[in-house]
C-alpha cells in the first residue's frame, strides 16, 4: 500500500524534498526513521509491504512506485532510506549548501554499519561503504530492474557524484544475530551470488574486525533502544543458505585487501588455504596481506613453511626479509637478503632491501648513495657532525635557496623533542650561504636541477635514518610542539598524521584572509567530517608498501600517495594542535594573482578538468566555487579574536580573491575545451 504525506511547504525559491521508503518487519522503526529525517524534508512516500504474500516481495517494483509518487507530487529532491537507517543531525546544516549546488548532482553518503550501539566497523569493505542516497527527480530514468543490491537512479550518466560528508549509520547489523541473520537471508536470497560479487559470508565474519565509535558532535537522533529483534523475514521461509563459492571469497580478498582491510582479507585467505592445501600460491598472497597488515608472526610461520617446502622460494624469502626488517630482526633480515642478492644481483627491490638494512650506519655522501637515483644531474650531500638521531626525520623542501629556508630549519631545531633535519634544494641557489648557521645540525642535499616536489621528498626518504618521516616546505616554518605532538601521535598508534595550515605570527588582515581560504578544511577549528587530510606524517614501512612519491607530477604528489596509503593503512588521524605556519601573500595584488595562477593550475584536476566543454559548466564552477568561499568564511567567523570590521573586510578580500581563482580556472577551462 502507497502512503504519501507533505508536512511543510517548501519555502520561496526552496526544492520540494520528499523521502522515499518501504517497510514490513521493521515497521517499528519507522516512527524514530520520520523523526530523524523530519529536519531534512518536506514529506515522504512510503511503501507498507505488511500484507505481501511471499517472503520478499519485489524490490524494484516497490522503488519504481515510490519514485513514481514522488514524482507526481512535484519532488525535485529524493532522499532514499530504510527504517533501520539514521542520518547523523549535522545533515540538516549541510543540507541547503549541497542543494545549492545544483540539479546536477548525485550525493553519496558514508554507509556506516553499526557493530554496536555506538560503534561502526570500519576495516576493509566495510570502512569504504557509500551509498547514493540523494538525488534529482531529473536523474529518473529508465525504470529499475535489478532484483538486489541496485542503486536508486538506473543510469547516472551526465551527473556528477559527489561525497555529502555525512554518515548514514545502519542499526540492522548491531548486534551479532541479526548479523547472522543477515547473512543467511542474502546467502539463501541469492545462492549464485549474481547480485553481490564478494558474496555474503564476510557479514558476520568478525576476524581482523576494527571498530570505530560515533565521533562527538556527529551523533544521530532520536536515540536508538535495542530490542534484539531480527528486523527481516526468516532466512528458512526464503530458500536454503549456501556458503560463498571459491570466486566471492576470492573476490572478497580483493576488495578487503584494497581498502586498508588486509587483516580480515588476511583470515579469508587463511580459510582458503586450508581448504586447499595442495594450492601453492594461496600462502604467498597470505603472507603479503600479513605482512602488510603488520602481523609479522604470522608471516615468519607462513614463509618458514613455505622455504622448508622449496628453499628456492625468493617471493617467500623477499616476504620474510622484510617482515624481519620491520621487526628490527636485523641478523636474520641479513641472511636472507644476502641470499636474496646471490640469486638476483641487479634487482633493484633487492637493493631497496639492503638500503634499508645498511640504513642505520649508510654514508649519505658517498658517490653511490640511494637517494641519487632520484637525481640526474649533478648534487652533493654535505653532513653535519651534529645531526639529530631521532624517531622522526624532518624533510625540509627548498626550491633555489630561498631566504626562508633558514627560518624553517631554526624552526625545527627550536623544538622541545629532537629531529632529524634532512635539507633537499633542488635548483641551484646558495643553500650553504642561506643555512650556514645551522649546517652542523642538518643534513643538506643540494640538487642543481630544479626538481619537483615528489622527486626532493623522495631524496629526502632514502637519505634519512629515522623510521618516521615528515615534510617541512621552505616557505613554511613550524609551530611549537610541531615534532613532540606527531610522535605522540604515532606512539598512541596512528599510522599517518595530518595536520593544520596556520598564518604566520603577525600576519596582516589580507594574508590571514588568505590562509582561512585557502585551507578552511585544515584549519584548527574545521569541523572533522570536512578536514582534509593533507600535511601528513608517515611510517617508513608504508613506502615499502605503496612506493614513492610520483617523481614528475606538477601538482598533488601527495594526494597520489595518500590515495594509496589508505588503502593499506588505517584511515589518517587528525591532529590539530600540530601546526604548519605557512606564509601568504601580504598585499591584495599579489593574493589576486596568486589565485588567478592557481585557478588556472586546479583546472587540469578533478572536479574541475571534467566540466570543460560541459553547457552547464559556467553554473557548475559558480556552485563549487561558492561553496569555497563559504568555507572561507566560516572559518573567518570561528575566530573568537577578530572584530567584526576585520572579519567584514576579510570576508571582502577571500570574495576577491574566489573571483580571481574563478577567473583563472574558466580560463584554462576554455583552453582545455
Amino acid at each position: 500500500m502507497l502512503i504519501s504525506r507533505i508536512d511543510r511547504q517548501p519555502a520561496r525559491r526552496e526544492p520540494l524534498v520528499l523521502a522515499v521508503f518501504s517497510f514490513r518487519h521493521d515497521a517499528h522503526l519507522v516512527p524514530g526513521l520520520l523523526a530523524n529525517i523530519a529536519p531534512l524534508v518536506h514529506g515522504h512516500v512510503a511503501w507498507e509491504d505488511c500484507d505481501a504474500e511471499t517472503a520478499l516481495s519485489s524490490e524494484p517494483m516497490r522503488r519504481n512506485l515510490l519514485l513514481a509518487e514522488a514524482r507526481r507530487l512535484g519532488a525535485r529532491w529524493i532522499l532514499a532510506v530504510d527504517p533501520d537507517e539514521r542520518f547523523e543531525d549535522r545533515f540538516a546544516a549541510r543540507l541547503p549548501e549541497m542543494l545549492a549546488l545544483g540539479e546536477g548532482n548525485l550525493w553519496h553518503f558514508n554507509l556506516c554499519e553499526m557493530f554496536s550501539p555506538r560503534a561502526w566497523r570500519s576495516d576493509g569493505v566495510w570502512g569504504g561503504k557509500s551509498q547514493m542516497l540523494l538525488f534529482p527527480a531529473a536523474a529518473i530514468g529508465a525504470e529499475l530492474s535489478v532484483p538486489l543490491h541496485a542503486g536508486w537512479v538506473a543510469e547516472g550518466d551526465g551527473f556528477m557524484q559527489r561525497a555529502a560528508g555525512v554518515n548514514l549509520y545502519h542499526l540492522r547489523m548491531a548486534t551479532p544475530t541479526r548479523r547472522r541473520a543477515r547473512r543467511a537471508l542474502y546467502a539463501a536470497a541469492d545462492p549464485e551470488r549474481q547480485f553481490q560479487r564478494i558474496g555474503y559470508d564476510y557479514l558476520d565474519d568478525e576476524r581482523g574486525m576494527v571498530l570505530t565509535p560515533i565521533p562527538e558532535g556527529r551523533g544521530f537522533s532520536p536515540a536508538f533502544v535495542e530490542d534484539h529483534g531480527l528486523w527481516a523475514v526468516d532466512p528458512g521461509m526464503v530458500g536454503t543458505p549456501v556458503p560463498d563459492p571459491l570466486e566471492a571469497r576470492l573476490a572478497y580478498v580483493a576488495q578487503a585487501a584494497a581498502k586498508a582491510g588486509q587483516a580480515a582479507a588476511f583470515h579469508a585467505m587463511q580459510d582458503l588455504c586450508a581448504a586447499s592445501p595442495a594450492d601453492d600460491d594461496l600462502p604467498h598472497v597470505a603472507a603479503s596481506l600479513a605482512l602488510t597488515a603488520g602481523l609479522l608472526p604470522e608471516v615468519e610461520a607462513l614463509t618458514g613453511a613455505m622455504l622448508a617446502r622449496d628453499g628456492a622460494d625468493l617471493h617467500a624469502r623477499m616476504l620474510r626479509a622484510r617482515a624481519r626488517l620491520r621487526a628490527g630482526q636485523s641478523a636474520g633480515a641479513a641472511e636472507d637478503i644476502a641470499s636474496l642478492a646471490r640469486a638476483l644481483p641487479d634487482c633493484a627491490l633487492v637493493a631497496d632491501l639492503s638500503a634499508d638494512l645498511a640504513r642505520p650506519g649508510a654514508d649519505f655522501t658517498a658517490p653511490f648513495a640511494q637517494w641519487r637515483r632520484w637525481v640526474a644531474g649533478a648534487a652533493e650531500c654535505c653532513e653535519g657532525t651534529g645531526v639529530a638521531t631521532a624517531e622522526i626525520a624532518v624533510i625540509v623542501l627548498g626550491f633555489r635557496a630561498q631566504p626562508e629556508l633558514a627560518e624553517a630549519v631554526a624552526s625545527l631545531l627550536a623544538q622541545d623533542a629532537a629531529a632529524e633535519i634532512v635539507v633537499v634544494n633542488s635548483g641551484g641557489g646558495a643553500p650553504e650561504a642561506v643555512l650556514a648557521a645551522h649546517l652542523d645540525r642538518i643534513r643538506l642535499i643540494a640538487v642543481e636541477e630544479p626538481l619537483r616536489v615528489g622527486a626532493a621528498r623522495n631524496i629526502g626518504i632514502d637519505a634519512a635514518r629515522a623510521p618516521i618521516i615528515a615534510f617541512l616546505a621552505g616557505d613554511c616554518t613550524a609551530a611549537p610542539g610541531w615534532v613532540s605532538g606527531r610522535l605522540a601521535r604515532h606512539r598512541a598508534g596512528a599510522a599517518t598524521v595530518s595536520t593544520p595550515v596556520l598564518a604566520m605570527p603577525g600576519a596582516g588582515l589580507v594574508a590571514r584572509a588568505a590562509n582561512r581560504l585557502k585551507y578552511w578544511v585544515r584549519s584548527p577549528t574545521t569541523p572533522l567530517a570536512e578536514v582534509s587530510h593533507f600535511g601528513r606524517s608517515y611510517p617508513r614501512w608504508l613506502f615499502a608498501e605503496v612506493g614513492a612519491f610520483p617523481p614528475g607530477l606538477q601538482v598533488a604528489e601527495d594526494d597520489a600517495l595518500n590515495r594509496l596509503a589508505d588503502t593499506v593503512a588505517a584511515p589518517p588521524v587528525w591532529a590539530p594542535e600540530i601546526g604548519t605556519r605557512h606564509r601568504d601573500p601580504a598585499r591584495l595584488w599579489q593574493l589576486l594573482a596568486d589565485h588567478r595562477a592557481r585557478g588556472e593550475r586546479r583546472a587540469s584536476h578533478p572536479p574541475f578538468r571534467a566540466m570543460a566543454g560541459k553547457a552547464d559548466a559556467t553554473a557548475r564552477l559558480a556552485a563549487d566555487m561558492a561553496a569555497r568561499l563559504r568555507g572561507g568564511w566560516r572559518a573567518v567567523d570561528s575566530d573568537p579574536a577578530l572584530s567584526p570590521p576585520a572579519r567584514w573586510a576579510m570576508k571582502l578580500v577571500q570574495w576577491l580573491a574566489a573571483r580571481a581563482d574563478r577567473s583563472g580556472v574558466a580560463a584554462a577551462l576554455n583552453r582545455l575545451a
